[in-house]
């Protein structure tokens, strides 16, 4: 619960959101969300062979239709009055696979891969009938309580020499941001694997991948957020700028002149300036001075602290005569592999493998050009009001990983273990800011771990398994993350990703007792353990740590019928999954808790 708590709890009469007690699994939504979700698809595989030859084709087709609306400031505040979501998704796929089974030691695969995929989406996000009243507020905890709502209404307009234009308008329900994305996407590949037995024991294996990825992109989004559209730094604002940098100056010198640890009050300036007439003149004059000299400075800008609240600015559409709004990438990745048999239960392998993904695109609100672009925007002449900088897109994807390992099987009891160390470069990250998300690349991300997994039958009838897995993640370089605090970018370098435990330990036990009837009883118990993880980058405050327990007993009988008693996270444990910045809450955070103990039976007939 962040500052803006006490002014929705004020809103709303009472307690506005469930702060402290994020396991009470109670919400205070001012309205309920909806989530609608449609798919459709088809798919047809084709296998043909002929002598040693095998010939695969595989085509599908896929439809998805969305439409969500969710009350995303999660409080019992009219803040936002709906943020909804239409979204229209068409994938078409064909694969074509050339296998070999030839009985020498030499085969291979080969084939080819195309990808087709268009995406519509629409959003709506709209202030809701309270939000005026919390912008008021905001702005009123911004300035001191020097400016609020009317008195920015008033100036603004008078200064324009329009007096009404701006009346009742600022942050005034159903204003918001009108948004529509297009995607259009076409990819193909060529890829192959050869595998030659040089020995018996010993396989080597090479592979091939290319890719070609081509992306087109447009957006038509509007917004009618009055306040958003306000050029705080336009001219016609200069008299306003140069009186609030006067009054705070002169506040701010004479609360120094007192030694008083602040900017002195109304009462203070007027008794200080009766007791030290000479003194407070030359305060005045200097102030003075300094106010006409940097009315016109964007830095020095009094109301710059009121840029963080025009949350819905205008949208710079594209394509344009700078963006247009396509990328093109391509990329030949490759995998090598040797794999040697020990002996007829033991093999060892060892991989390196090289891997690509495309750039991705931002279909999102916080899509914004980048520094560069915007400048050439500006010169050209059609940028909005109030355009900042961000990115349309996040590069490609390049990694590369070497892994060694051993694989073992046998009568009662197999086991893996891999040791591998992989490198990202140009990793793809997308991070909530609290009005929208920042794709954005880093450097390098790099992970070097170890996975063993195993499992063991001491007995017929029960079969116990252990998995577990240890990381060491680290962001190589990530100096532009796309995470503010305070109004500055942090560079997340050296350290370790969110999200990504340590230590995670997963344990299985399945008893199968079988009756003479043929009735069959089963039971089964499996433990996940993630060791503790901070949640997102950027939340330095937020960790989880994951101890999950299931179980089930199930009855199978002959004739088909089969009764099953479950647990899922037996012993209610607590973590969130994932958190974020509050929307429009700055300091504030809200999460998802993890599901709760939940229990039940079941009942299922196979015929």
């Amino acid at each position: 619960a962040g500052p803006t708590t006490a002014i929705i709890n004020a809103l709303t009469g009472g307690r506005g959101l469930e702060p402290a007690v994020p396991f009470s699994y109670q919400v205070r939504n001012n309205f309920l969300s909806t989530n609608n979700i449609d798919n459709y698809g088809a798919s047809a595989q084709v296998d043909y062979e002929f002598g040693a030859m095998s010939l695969t084709s595989i085509t599908a087709y896929r439809e998805v239709r969305i439409d969500t609306n969710q009350d995303t400031d999660f409080t019992s505040a009219d803040l936002l009055g709906r943020n909804a979501a239409q979204i229209g998704i068409n994938t078409f796929t064909q694969e074509l696979r050339l296998a070999s089974d030839f009985d020498g030691p030499f085969n291979f695969l080969l084939g080819g891969y195309y990808f087709d995929e268009s995406i519509d989406q629409a959003n709506q996000i709209n202030y809701g009938t309270q939000f005026r009243a919390y912008g008021n507020q905001l702005i009123s905890a911004a300035t001191g309580g020097a400016l609020n709502v009317a008195l920015l209404e008033a100036t603004f307009g008078a200064l324009e020499l329009q007096p009404a234009k701006y009346t009742n308008q600022f942050f005034a329900n159903g204003q918001g941001l009108n948004e529509n994305y297009s995607l259009s996407d076409s990819a193909y590949s060529l890829f192959g694997t050869v595998d030659f037995e040089v020995t018996d024991r010993l396989t080597v294996s090479g592979g091939f991948n290319y890719t070609h990825d081509s992306k087109r992109f447009r957006t038509a989004t509007t917004s009618n957020d009055i306040f958003s559209g306000v050029n705080f730094d336009a001219a016609a604002y200069a008299p306003f700028r140069q009186t609030l940098l006067f009054q705070g100056g002169l506040a701010q010198q004479v609360g120094a002149a007192l030694a008083l640890g602040r900017s002195a009050t109304a009462a203070e300036i007027g008794a200080f300036a009766g007791a030290n007439a000479t003194a407070f003149a030359a305060i005045s004059a200097g102030v003075t001075a300094f106010a006409a000299a940097n009315a016109n400075n964007p830095a020095a800008n009094p109301l710059n602290g009121l840029k963080p609240l025009q949350f819905l600015p205008q949208f710079q559409n594209l394509p344009n005569a700078i963006e247009p709004g396509r990328t093109s990438d391509s990329d030949w990745s490759y995998s090598i592999r040797a794999n040697y048999e020990v002996t007829d239960d033991i093999s060892v392998y060892l991989t390196y493998a090289t891997g690509f993904k495309a750039s991705s695109i931002n279909l999102s609100r916080d899509s914004r050009p980048t520094a560069a672009d915007r400048a050439r925007i500006v010169t050209s002449g059609f940028a909005v009001t109030n355009l900042s900088t961000g990115t349309r897109s996040a590069g490609p994807e390049n990694s590369a990983v070497i892994e060694g390992g051993l694989k073992a099987q046998f009568d009662n009891l197999a086991f893996n273990i891999a040791v591998f160390d992989q490198s990202v470069k140009g990793f793809q990250s997308n991070i909530f800011s609290g009005t929208g998300f920042s794709l954005v690349n880093a450097g390098k991300q790099s992970v070097r771990g170890v996975e063993f997994d195993a499992s063991f039958n001491p007995v017929d009838p029960l079969t116990m398994t252990v998995a577990v897995t240890y990381l060491d993640p680290l962001f190589d370089s990530f100096i532009r993350s796309g995470i503010f605090v305070n109004g500055v970018e942090q560079d997340l370098s050296g350290q370790v990703p969110a999200g990504i435990p340590e230590w995670s330990v997963k344990l299985g036990a399945a008893y199968v007792h079988e009756f003479n009837s043929g009735t069959t009883l089963t039971g089964r118990v499996d433990y996940q353990y993630d060791s503790e993880v901070q949640i997102i980058d950027g939340l330095t405050t937020q960790f989880r740590e994951v101890n999950n327990v299931n179980a089930a007993l199930i009855v199978a009988l002959d004739s088909g019928i089969e009764l099953s008693l479950w647990g899922r996270n037996v012993f209610d444990s607590q973590y969130l999954t994932s958190v974020f910045p509050s929307v429009a809450q700055s300091g504030s955070i809200s999460g998802y808790p993890s599901t709760p103990r939940t229990y039940g039976v079941a009942a299922r007939f196979r015929f």
